[in-house]
């Protein structure tokens, strides 16, 4: 992954309000989640939880099991 799409993304995600800028200048900034990146990452690992779990379920995992 580039530097391009890791300040896009993250431009594109403070611009949906998911997160926010907390300090830094220009050059170097920190981030964190706002409450709707929060609840964003909450779906999002449930549904990710969820599609691992049928995978699993109906053995698509090309026969690699622990």
């Amino acid at each position: 992954m580039g530097p391009g799409t890791v300040y896009g993304t993250l431009k594109r995600l403070e611009q949906s309000g998911h997160v926010r800028v907390t300090s830094g200048g220009k050059r170097k900034r920190r981030y964190a989640l706002t409450p709707l990146g929060h609840q964003a990452l909450w779906a999002e690992s449930g549904r990710l939880v969820r599609l691992a779990s049928l995978v699993v379920e109906r053995g698509l995992t090309g026969g690699a099991r622990r």
